[in-house]
């Protein structure tokens, strides 16, 4: 139970960094989460959710994952892991949010 709560806490942490930087990007949106260990993202659809994740790992190193690997119907959504150190994690979000946000 311990190791749990320090999970939660961590995740949390996580979590209200994100929601931070998401502040400032309006066409960014966090969709509610229900628990778990990542994030869901919905993005403006300038690009498919493939060109848009591919294009952020050769740039800009970061790896998130596209929402059709979870079955959403529409796009377009990526999935953030929550489970990093915060600075890398802040660094990431901006870096992410600047190349989403049109």
């Amino acid at each position: 139970a311990v190791c749990r709560a320090g999970m939660d806490y961590f995740i949390l942490l996580i979590l209200s960094v994100f929601c931070h930087y998401l502040a400032h990007y309006p066409a960014c949106q966090l969709l509610p989460a229900h628990g778990g260990w990542s994030a869901v993202l919905r993005i403006p659809a300038t690009q498919s959710e493939e060109e848009f994740v591919l294009g952020l790992l050769d740039r800009e190193r970061i790896l998130v994952h596209p929402g059709y690997f979870f079955d959403f119907s529409s796009e377009a959504f990526i999935v953030v892991s929550l489970l990093t150190a915060e600075a890398p994690f802040a660094d990431a979000c901006r870096r992410l949010l600047r190349r989403a946000d049109p």
